[in-house]
Formats: structure tokens, C-alpha cells, sequence
């Protein structure tokens, strides 16, 4: 007796779950037959920050062929005044934390970044994410008049301006130095929320010298560049 057809109807299911499983084996990353290979992404693709803070991207890590071993993340390509972490990844899959850090001088403007992964045994790979860093702002000072005439024994005073640069809008804690012996300098404030302070100077009879002196006048805020500026005091008799 012949059974031919329903032989080959038998078969053929059976087949094509064969196929099938082959098929589904091919796909699957950890398998050990296929070559091994990693791959990245990063998240998010682009990154805005302020001159003076930080800022975070995740890097997450792909590979096949049962590859395990740790591999390590780094970035290229950072502006001046950036530091970007090196990072790594264990068990050839996961995702590491890259931490970007904007000094408050970060060169301003918009950067590819270049993110590597590299790992023994296999074939290095890039990807890129774009960085742009933006003014922080900051603050301006003056000092008026620019020269302040003191006779010995008297005193006078002299308006300490701060022009502030959005987005910065914090307090200016300020400092005084320079000047002869028996100079006496006196800031009516040392941190200053507002657009000016004045400085106090009191020329000691006793102990003043006579003559031209340069006296500096240092800012600093939080998160921006501080800054400085010089003015004259004349001190007669």
C-alpha cells in the first residue's frame, strides 16, 4: 500500500518547525555560534547646559555572540572647560551614567560629542550626541570715581557698581585689598544682592604714606566667572 501524500503531509509541518526554530536561533543575541559584536546608544541625543553645572547622558550597551566581558565608555570631542567621566560596563550588556561637568569659563557653543565603547576581543564602536553649552552669565564691576583724592586724617568714599549678565541675578560677595599701611578700607557690604555698596577709606595721620596707590576690588558669584577691577587713591597731606 502506498501512502505517499499523507508521508509528505506529515513531513512537511515537522519541517517547517525546523526552519522555524533555526530561524529563531539566528535572531538571538546570545547565541554562542554567532560572532561576537557590541553596539551603543546614547539617550538623549542632544544635551543643553549652563556654563558652571552638570549634566548626565545614559549610555546603554548591546552585544551578541555570548560576549561577558566589561567594557569601557568614553567620550571624545569635549569643548574646552568640559569634562566628560569614563565610564564602564560589566557583562557586555547594561547602562552606564556619563556625567558631563561645564566649568563656569566652558568654551560656549554646540559640539558633536564622540561616545566610544571598546572591549577585548571585539570590534571597538562609536556613537554621537550633540552638546551645547550656554552662558551662565555673570556680572560686571565699576568703581566711581576711578580716582579718589584722601588727604591724611580725613576720609572719603568711592561706589562699588555690579552690572549683572542674565541669567545671573545672585548676590556678589566682594572683597578689598591693596594700599598703604594706615589705609583703613571699610565695605559697607561684603555680599551684595543689589546694583551697588560702597567702600569706605580712612587715611591714618600717624602711620599713612603720601602718594598713588592701586587698590583692587574682587567679585565672586555662585556658578560664574568672578571678576576684578583697580582703582586709584591719592593720599596727601
Amino acid at each position: 500500500m502506498r501512502f505517499p501524500f499523507s508521508i509528505r503531509s506529515a513531513a512537511f509541518p515537522a519541517l517547517l518547525l525546523t526552519l522555524a526554530v533555526a530561524a529563531c536561533d539566528d535572531d538571538d543575541p546570545t547565541d554562542p555560534g554567532r560572532p561576537q559584536d557590541i553596539s551603543i546608544t546614547v539617550a538623549p541625543a542632544a544635551v543643553t547646559i549652563l556654563q558652571g553645572e552638570m549634566a548626565t547622558v545614559t549610555v546603554t550597551l548591546e552585544s551578541t555572540g555570548g560576549y561577558t566581558e566589561t567594557v569601557t565608555v568614553f567620550a571624545e570631542n569635549a569643548p574646552g572647560g568640559v569634562g566628560i567621566s569614563q565610564e564602564t560596563i560589566d557583562g557586555g550588556a547594561g547602562t552606564a551614567t556619563i556625567e558631563i561637568d561645564a566649568s563656569v569659563i566652558a568654551d560656549i557653543g554646540t559640539t558633536t560629542i564622540t561616545v566610544t565603547a571598546t572591549g577585548p576581543g571585539v570590534s571597538s564602536t562609536s556613537t554621537t550626541f550633540d552638546l551645547t553649552v550656554e552662558s551662565a552669565g555673570g556680572f560686571a564691576l565699576a568703581v566711581d570715581p576711578a580716582v579718589v583724592n584722601l588727604t591724611l586724617g580725613d576720609s572719603a568714599r568711592a561706589t562699588i557698581g555690579i552690572a549683572r549678565i542674565a541669567p545671573f541675578d545672585g548676590p556678589v560677595e566682594l572683597a578689598i585689598a591693596g594700599g598703604p599701611d594706615g589705609l583703613t578700607k571699610t565695605l559697607d557690604s561684603t555680599m551684595v544682592g543689589g546694583d551697588s555698596t560702597f567702600v569706605s577709606l580712612v587715611a591714618d595721620t600717624a602711620v599713612a604714606n603720601e602718594g598713588r596707590f592701586t587698590l583692587i576690588v574682587r567679585g565672586l558669584g555662585e556658578g560664574v566667572s568672578g571678576d576684578l577691577i583697580g582703582f586709584l587713591v591719592t593720599i596727601v597731606r
